[in-house]
Formats: C-alpha cells, structure tokens, sequence
C-alpha cells in the first residue's frame, strides 16, 4: 500500500475522531492499529494549535505563545518513506520564521501573518518532500476577509 496514502487515512481518520494536543490522551481506534511518526504527531499538535487560535486572531486578541515543541520538527523521526533533505529544511525554517512573525508581529497584520504561516504549511505539503492528504484541512484554517 502507498505510503502516502496510509499518511493520508490516518490524517483523515484523525480529523474526524477529534484529535487533540499532547497533554490530553485520546486515541482512536485507527491510531491503536497505527502509530504516528514524531513528525505527523507534532504537525497534528501544530494544527490543533493553529486551529484553537484562528479565532482569537479574527477577533484581534494579542499575543500568541508558540509552544517550544514547534522546533522539534527539525529533528523530529520522521514518517516512513519520508526523508529529511534540505528542501524539508527550508521549508521547515520558512514556517518557523512566520511563525515566529506571528507571534512577534503587529496586531494589525496578524491576519496576513497568519495566513502567511498557513501558506508556508501548504508549499511544504505541495513540494516533492511533503505528503499532499491533509493538505485541504490545512487550507480551511486560512482566514478570508469579505468584502462588503
């Protein structure tokens, strides 16, 4: 069977058995049959932490506080059939870098920031070294302004 599309089952099953952050244990009954990697597990975590903070950013609450996990995704086990190269790495440092924008940046721009990070989580998932499955759940955490 495909990698990719195990990767891309288990990223799925995952979105509809609520996956939550690593202080909380939940399992589903897929991920009791398969374990995630370090690496899709901390992505998962990434997600749950962007998602739960959408939010707060529309509404134009401050600061967020980046967990220090985030980084390990430089030397995170990586998922099999999945090798760590240097695209992965640039990648990895344009997602730490906005991010880390982010968190530092204008409240004014933190909308553009956002979205900013999100597009950095969906090149890396549309080049060579990512897996393309979760790539439309990552898509709905963009933020779009109407236009009136």
């Amino acid at each position: 069977m495909n990698i990719r599309f195990i990767f891309f089952l288990s990223i799925s099953f995952l979105l509809f058995s609520c996956s939550s952050p690593k202080t909380k244990e939940k399992e589903s009954a897929f991920q009791e049959v398969y374990e995630l990697s370090e690496m899709a597990a901390i992505m998962e975590n990434m997600y749950d932490f962007l998602n739960e903070n959408r939010e707060l950013i529309i509404e134009g609450q401050s600061t967020l506080d980046i967990p220090d996990y985030f980084i390990e995704i430089h030397t995170a086990e990586m998922t099999e059939g999945f090798q760590r190269d240097t695209l992965l790495e640039n990648h990895t440092e344009s997602f730490l870098w906005n991010i880390n924008r982010l968190e530092n940046g204008e409240n004014s721009d933190r909308i553009a920031l956002f979205n900013n990070t999100i597009t950095s989580c969906i090149a890396c998932h549309k080049s060579e070294v990512g897996c393309t499955g979760p790539i439309p759940r990552i898509e709905k955490l963009m933020i779009t302004t109407k236009l009136n």
